[in-house]
């Protein structure tokens, strides 16, 4: 981790000494500013788990002050789910997707593939529930089934109308 920082500030230092165009510079996230957001976002998420959303709201807010993180956007659209707020943790899920890591964050894709899926917005939902799959093998089988489980929500509610067709699964998995 530490060499990643090194390797950033080299490459900072060497863009800055070869570039004629002076550009604004921007700080280097320090490591204690990482630590402080990874313990609130460890509260966070413990938060949630103790049922305590409002806690969980407020640690990570305090995470993300320190630094924006996955992980802390993550823990801040589960709290905003959890208080019922559906277009916060849209865009905390959003954020956390876009944030460095989010992108093969099996939970998180999950998740935000679920949270997708309930929403009615089926076709978004499976292709983070298929990425999900692919980030962690271990528990393909278990998406599979959640993504069996998100195609029927629509069909339970447009039962007896055959005017919706909703997206089937065969040969969902084999792209």
């Amino acid at each position: 981790m530490m060499m990643r920082y090194l390797i950033l500030i080299l490459l900072l230092g060497c863009g800055a000494c070869a570039s004629s165009n002076k550009q604004p510079h921007t700080p280097v996230e320090s490591d204690a500013s990482r630590y402080r957001a990874d313990a609130y976002t460890a509260f966070a998420f413990e938060s949630l788990e103790q049922g305590k959303p409002e806690t969980a709201r407020r640690q990570a807010d305090s995470a993300l002050i320190a630094s924006a993180t996955s992980n802390a956007l993550h823990a801040r659209a589960l709290a905003a789910l959890a208080l019922e707020d559906a277009a916060g943790a849209r865009t905390y899920f959003q954020k956390a997707l876009d944030a460095q890591g989010g992108n093969s964050d099996a939970v998180l894709l999950l998740n935000y593939g679920t949270f997708l899926c309930n929403e009615r917005q089926t076709s978004e939902g499976l292709v983070l529930l298929r990425r999900a799959a692919k980030a962690a093998p271990s528990e393909e089988s278990r998406i599979k089934l959640l993504s069996a489980s998100c195609t029927e929500r629509p069909k339970a509610a447009k039962r007896g109308l055959d005017q919706h067709r909703t997206p089937e699964l065969n040969g969902f998995w084999d792209e």
